[in-house]
């Protein structure tokens, strides 16, 4: 993985959340933008709630898969994040889940994307 950064996605009373580019490629923007419109609504109003009001308490929506690392759930879709911070959410990338459990390799893949920006 190249030359990472943040770009900035919502800017709430809460928090402001950040997705990460990794050589021009908006991880998160592009899988949304792959993702049928309804989905895109749905993704993007749980997005802009966040930032508003914080994560959604409701485990259907929001959950803590490790130390550092939590995933934002709408039906299939998931998409990995860690804060930074009192009020920095960081969201690395998206993925379409296919099985009950997690595939190791997304979750992986969440770390070695944060690793790069530390």
């Amino acid at each position: 993985m190249g030359k990472a950064y943040l770009s900035h996605l919502f800017k709430g009373s809460k928090y402001d959340l950040f997705e990460v580019v990794i050589d021009d490629t908006h991880l998160l923007g592009d899988f949304i933008d792959g993702l049928p419109e309804s989905d895109q609504r749905k993704i993007s109003a749980l997005l802009k709630r966040t930032a508003e009001l914080g994560p959604p308490r409701n485990k259907q929506k929001f959950k803590k898969l490790s130390n550092n690392l939590f995933e934002f759930k709408s039906y299939q879709i998931r998409i990995f994040c860690t804060f930074r911070g009192k009020s920095v959410l960081v969201l690395t990338h998206g993925i379409k889940k296919k099985k009950d459990k997690h595939d190791k390799k997304d979750m992986q893949k969440a770390k070695e994307i944060l690793a790069i920006l530390d």
